[in-house]
């Protein structure tokens, strides 16, 4: 009878070989099960290099050619009937479409060179050691270049350090950024020597920071954060004005169903509690000071919704960071200022 492809041992060295997904599929049925990573994005794929082992365990060594982009590869890869594939190796592609293989809609395509150790290939079995340098990372729309990363990943959890020295942002971030719970966790410590907002979209009037944050917190929107963010020797420069901080700390509490926000600082301490939005707050507040402060402060353009609280702000010497907010306000040094909305 025919022998069994399985324990087939197999040792060849291709210059053309090309294959399709259906006809991968028709070979290891097992991979139509696999819908993350989306393998049917991949309609082609060619081989140029060496094949060696079985075909559930076996060496690649060579330049894999797809329609996403071009892989080379020194790996070992187990794909095991019944367990998580696993593997190990060297790794480096070339602008590959890692976002449409992902189905993550921000990421786009990556260049990276490095080594790999791990199993599972989907966002709910990945589990891998990662050490390598991304010469470029297309993320919202801009590419980043020169990020090294050095963690491990498990899930949607990274733990490690990562890198970046581009021309519009220099940063060195070590700790964790977990998205397995139901909202995602953030506890980290980020050098931020450079970042260009504007250029890398997360603005749209040219702001420039540098500084040291130390993060500790979770939540998937600014209106569910809770949890504390140091910030240290941070300087903002907007519209080639430079504003200086030495420390500020921001942080956020649910206590019996009432959200409690701090905010000190060496000018200035703010404490609010009970049911707010904070993506409102800004609004809030311009209608609190338009009541007192009428020739200065214009009224919100939008009715404020949710805004139930009391609050209570001590500054000192705050005009100087004022034009952060609106050039037009001033003389707000050495001011209390206790209310509610």
């Amino acid at each position: 009878g025919l022998p069994d492809i399985n324990g087939t041992q197999i040792d060849f060295k291709a210059n053309t070989f090309r294959t399709t997904y259906p006809d991968m599929v028709a070979l290891i049925p097992d991979l139509k099960e696999i819908t993350d990573p989306r393998l049917s994005e991949i309609r082609y794929l060619g081989f140029k290099g060496n094949f060696t082992g079985l075909l559930r365990n076996f060496v690649a060594n060579g330049t894999i050619e797809t329609n996403l982009g071009n892989i080379t590869s020194d790996l070992n890869m187990k794909l095991p009937v019944k367990d998580k594939v696993t593997y190990s190796g060297k790794i480096s592609t070339n602008k590959f479409d890692l976002g449409t293989f992902l189905d993550v809609d921000d990421l786009g395509t990556v260049a990276f060179n490095g080594k790999i150790k791990g199993s599972g290939l989907s966002a709910q079995t990945l589990d891998a050691d990662m050490d390598g340098v991304f010469s470029h990372l297309q993320y919202n729309g801009y590419y980043y270049e020169n990020t090294m990363v050095q963690g491990h990943i498990d899930k949607k959890l990274f733990r490690g350090a990562v890198h970046v020295n581009d021309p519009n942002v220099i940063i060195t971030l070590d700790g964790d950024i977990d998205f397995n719970g139901e909202k995602p966790e953030f506890n980290f410590f980020a050098d931020i020597q450079r970042s260009n907002l504007k250029k890398m979209g997360f603005a749209k009037e040219d702001v420039n920071v540098i500084g040291k944050f130390d993060m500790n917190f979770n939540g998937d929107d600014i209106d569910n954060f809770l949890g504390t963010v140091s910030l240290y020797d941070v300087a903002v420069t907007k519209n080639n004005q430079t504003f200086v901080f030495d420390t500020l700390t921001l942080s956020s509490q649910l206590i019996d169903r009432q959200k409690i926000l701090q905010l000190r600082n060496t000018e200035a301490s703010a404490f609010l509690i009970g049911d707010f939005t904070i993506r409102e707050l800004p609004e809030a507040v311009k209608k609190f000071l338009n009541k007192y402060y009428p020739a200065y402060i214009s009224p919100p353009k939008k009715a404020i919704q949710d805004q139930n609280f009391l609050f209570q702000l001590d500054v000192k010497n705050i005009d100087q960071y004022l034009p952060l907010v609106n050039p037009a306000l001033g003389g707000f040094n050495n001011t209390t200022i206790v209310g509610s909305l």
